[in-house]
């Protein structure tokens, strides 16, 4: 069986089932922009039946998560493990492209839910020998899928076990593309929770859209520029950005993880050493707690070691009286 895939670079990928993985071998011609290696391999993970639909509709529509990766292979590991834990009923694949020196491949088929905390999720892994931007990655992986549903998933940021829901869930009423606010950031490096003002303007970026197939065949969009043109190749949004509608801080939590290897450089809030209480705030809080909506059950470090310092960090921020009367008077 042969899947073309229509993308800028032709690519032609033979699937060969191989146990838990499908595994092809084609070639990538390098279009306009590519830093070339020496020729190339496509691997496609496995794709698992649908998953029986439930919660109050009546079927619930395939969703696909997009991950694009250099690098950064526990990273990676752990993003897939955030998505295998998502509560999402219907059928949730997670589609990464790949264009590190080494596949991931081997660790994929390695993997153990002993080291994780959840089974590997259905995966649909594209390696390229080939350099491409952020955004060419971007098209690649939607391309490259037929969900319904597509999300953009940063291999780095940490998110709500239901955000593929919560995001489905914004579709009936006539929202073709949303994007979670970006209300906080977590610095790794510094183990410091920075928090936006609420006085300044809302903040969405590429690394949590949702939307509709349809509506993206439908009016031809694509990721980002040219790696030359844009300098660091990130899938910016530009030409229809005023397509996406913002979900709030306080519909949707998520942490916003900055990392030395992190694209925005740091700069996406602001920080705020006095912030003060809104609702936004109080949801990551309640959001955060044990038990709550964050996948705790994950044993990697990356997302341990986020939750447990933003935990800390509130924790500071809590001790504040303004905030302990905020939180008391909703509770």
């Amino acid at each position: 069986m042969h899947l073309r895939i229509p993308f800028a670079a032709s690519a032609v990928i033979a699937a060969v089932s191989a146990g838990a993985l499908r595994i092809g071998h084609g070639f990538l011609q390098p279009p306009c922009g590519l830093i070339s290696r020496p020729g190339s391999l496509a691997i496609q993970g496995r794709r698992s039946c649908s998953a029986s639909c439930g919660g109050q509709r009546e079927s619930w529509p395939a969703v696909a998560a997009l991950i694009v990766t250099f690098e950064r292979p526990e990273l990676l590991l752990e993003a897939l493990a955030q998505i295998a834990a998502q509560r999402y009923p219907g059928r949730v694949e997670a589609v990464v492209v790949d264009d590190s020196a080494c596949s991931l491949e081997p660790r994929l088929r390695e993997w153990s839910s002993e080291l994780t905390g959840i089974p590997l999720p259905e995966v649909n892994y594209l390696y390229l020998k080939d350099r491409l931007s952020i955004g060419a990655k971007r098209n690649l992986a939607a391309r490259s899928t037929d969900a319904e549903i597509l999300f953009v998933w940063d291999d780095d940021d940490v998110f709500t076990v239901d955000r593929l829901q919560r995001q489905v869930e914004s579709s009936p009423s006539g929202i073709a593309c949303s994007a979670i606010e970006v209300s906080s950031m977590y610095s790794v490096p510094k183990a410091s929770l920075s928090l936006r003002p609420p006085t300044l303007p809302q903040l969405v970026f590429e690394n949590t859209l949702c939307f509709t197939r349809a509506w993206w065949e439908s009016n031809r969009w694509s990721f980002g520029e040219p790696w030359e043109v844009s300098g660091q190749g990130e899938g910016t949004l530009e030409p229809w950005w005023q397509e996406v509608t913002p979900l709030t801080g306080a519909q949707e939590p998520f942490l916003y993880i900055y990392l030395p290897s992190s694209v925005s450089g740091g700069t996406a809030t602001v920080l705020d050493k006095h912030p003060q209480p809104d609702e936004r705030l109080f949801e990551l809080a309640n959001a955060i707690r044990e038990g709550g909506r964050f996948p705790d059950q994950l044993k990697g470090p990356h997302v341990k070691g986020a939750l447990q310092g933003c935990r800390a960090c509130l924790g500071q921020m809590l001790d504040d009286p303004d905030w302990q009367r905020t939180f008391s008077t909703k509770e």
